[in-house]
């Protein structure tokens, strides 16, 4: 019997198919929930069939968006780093598999990836190529090979029918998501979300764009040793393969489990946000993708291994100026000068409520709130500013009624989020004054 090559679905019907799929056995795990809950006696036993409940759907979830990649997958990774809150620890582990231990395609069907891409020619140029790939992602999987002169070398090989099921995985995807967001109680738009993964994608699944996106990464972190970006080779790459040098680590996920020492935790975050004041501040030129996946530490010397540059966006100076103004009038506790700005910034829309303007002040204030000088070190697994900022952020987003999200906003954000969640995992304290006074 001649076993089916294993490769994600190219239709949408199929991928439509499979997603529905998905859908339906989460729901069914709800209703069966439910029925069993009604019975339970006590709040422990009720608080415990919920638990199982929310792990039950993590890997229903985990096992069908990792088999889809592209849009579908992208999800699942969006959930594993922002539904901390209200997710129990044992289904975030299973999504966060996504990141870092997605499902393999089979060999056969990426070499034809390759072949298509490279020629049969330049491919057999390529020594010691690994037919078993090291590391599995929404977009593509990553192989290592030498090159002729024996340079170590890794090839991220997109998956056949990603870039063409991006638009129409997003149509449906809301259908699977809604039923593990309805658990925390809120009514949340998705709208934004899926748009932002959208676009996002469609960068991603461009390695040409991709190519020099690294290329001119590479060239912004010179000089600073805490970083390491791969060196893109452009003779073994084009649209559908990206070879660039290996550089080995570990994902910055297991090494979080790994326990290491304040010490390096605290190195690691500060080189974090190091970045970011690097990427935005000096140079306008942002890797938006904040997922754990992106990451890997080298542990002797110390350093962070920054890998998937796809999704990084261009800002402009007079933005970058814009947004530094913004920043510049939290620390005057001023709602009126706040919201003067704000509306200088564009976040408001003029017809917007009271209701509407105040929370948008309250928001902008809680996001200084780590950087006043009565809280520093800021601790950055500290819940109630955690439940607080959430808080604030859902009660402006349901007061509007004009104000569409600032489109140049949406990528720089979640970036902010993401980082906010690794430091937040990593458990350390930072002294954030340095950091406030680049920022203005």
């Amino acid at each position: 019997m001649v076993m089916a090559k294993k490769s994600p679905p190219k239709s949408p019907f199929k991928r439509s198919l499979s997603l529905f799929g998905a859908a339906a056995q989460i729901a069914s795990k709800e209703l069966s929930s439910k029925v069993k809950t009604v019975i339970k006696n006590t709040v422990e036993e009720k608080a415990s069939e919920n638990v199982k409940l929310r792990i039950a759907q993590a890997k229903i979830i985990s096992e069908n968006l990792g088999q889809l990649k592209g849009a579908a997958m992208k999800v699942g990774q969006l959930l594993s780093t922002e539904a901390k809150d209200f997710l129990p620890q044992e289904a975030l582990d299973i999504l966060a598999k996504l990141q870092s231990d997605a499902p393999k395609v089979d060999f056969d069907v990426m070499y034809e990836q390759i072949i298509d891409d490279l020629g049969e020619e330049k491919f057999n140029q390529l020594k010691n190529f690994q037919e078993k790939p090291i590391a599995a992602a929404s977009i593509g999987q990553v192989y290592s090979a030498s090159l002729p002169e024996g340079k170590e070398v890794v090839l991220k090989v997109q998956y056949p029918g990603v870039a063409s099921s991006i638009h129409s995985d997003i149509k449906i995807l809301k259908k699977l998501i809604e039923p593990m967001l309805k658990i925390s109680g809120r009514q949340i738009e998705l709208d934004e979300i899926f748009e932002e993964i959208a676009k996002t994608l469609s960068l991603e699944a461009d390695y040409l764009n991709e190519a020099k996106a690294t290329t001119k990464y590479r060239e912004n972190i010179l000089g600073h040793d805490q970083f390491l970006v791969p060196e893109v080779i452009p003779e073994f790459s084009g649209k559908k393969v990206l070879c660039m040098t290996k550089i080995s680590g570990v994902s910055l996920f297991e090494w979080i489990k790994s326990q290491p020492s304040y010490d390096q935790r605290l190195f690691i975050g500060q080189s974090i946000l190091d970045l970011f004041m690097l990427e935005f501040f000096h140079h306008g030129f942002v890797q938006t993708d904040p997922n754990f996946g992106n990451y890997l530490v080298q542990e002797d010397p110390l350093a962070l291994v920054l890998l998937d540059f796809g999704s990084t966006k261009k800002y402009t100076k007079k933005f970058i100026n814009s947004y530094k103004k913004l920043l510049s009038v939290l620390v005057q506790d001023d709602p009126k000068v706040v919201l003067e700005a704000a509306y200088d910034f564009d976040l408001l829309d003029p017809r917007e409520s009271k209701e509407a303007q105040d929370n948008l002040v309250e928001m902008l204030q809680a996001s200084f709130e780590p950087f006043r000088p009565e809280v520093q070190p800021f601790k950055f697994d500290d819940q109630d500013y955690a439940k607080r900022s959430r808080e604030v952020v859902l009660k402006f987003i349901s007061s509007l009624k004009y104000t569409p999200p600032r489109k140049d906003l949406i990528f720089l954000h979640r970036k902010l989020g993401g980082i906010f969640n690794l430091l937040k995992n990593l458990e350390i304290e930072l002294d954030l004054t340095p950091y406030w006074e680049q920022m203005t």
